[in-house]
């Protein structure tokens, strides 16, 4: 997780092999008293939990072949564990080391930029230390609306809620209507070839 605090959680699994990031919504902190920290991290622990379950034993990947596939599995089984409530964009990548592939999933406004090593010069004609070999796009549904998985109260937890004096969440979650988040599955897919160094 982030040692610094902030409304995001992340990951690097056991060994490097997979990695991910969530950015939770600020708003949710200062409009509704909601620590938007909680939503990203418990989203990431999930995807951690899914990438380090063995695919022979069942993993949320179990039977995918396509690495990107795979961190769109896993990011998928990381948001039905979440319990807390927030929103975040959300990144997995997955290395298959095997058949030199990174696989991306990515969801809302959250990014990746694969750079390898460069021989050519910039502008100045002064050797370029990296070039950009890969990157996902944003998704937005319109300007500064990005796609983002979130969590949102139903009737059932109003009661409750109330009594912590979570009212302004409670208001928020009634004026949705039940609106559904974005999926899991929303997420854009990327494989990406890799190579050492």
């Amino acid at each position: 997780h982030l040692p610094h605090g902030g409304g995001g959680g992340c990951f690097v699994s056991e060994g490097g092999a997979a990695l991910g990031v969530a950015d939770g919504v600020g708003e949710w902190g200062w409009r509704f008293g909601v620590n938007p920290r909680d939503f990203a991290a418990e989203l990431m622990d999930g995807v951690r939990s899914a990438v380090e379950q063995p695919r022979a034993a069942g993993g949320a990947d179990a039977g995918l072949e396509a690495v990107g596939e795979r961190a769109r599995a896993a990011l998928s089984a990381g948001f039905e564990g979440v319990r807390a409530y927030g929103a975040a964009a959300a990144l997995v990548a997955t290395l298959d080391a095997g058949k030199a592939e990174l696989g991306v999933a990515c969801l809302g406004d959250s990014g990746l930029r694969l750079l390898r090593r460069s021989s050519a010069s910039d502008k100045e004609g002064c050797p370029a230390q990296f070039q950009v070999v890969g990157r996902t796009a944003e998704q937005q549904h319109a300007f500064d609306q990005p796609f983002q998985l979130s969590r949102i109260p139903q009737p059932r937890d109003f009661a409750r809620l109330r009594a912590q004096g979570k009212h302004a969440l409670v208001q928020a979650a009634k004026r949705s209507g039940g609106r559904v988040s974005d999926a899991p599955g929303s997420a854009d897919v990327y494989s990406f070839g890799v190579e050492p160094g």
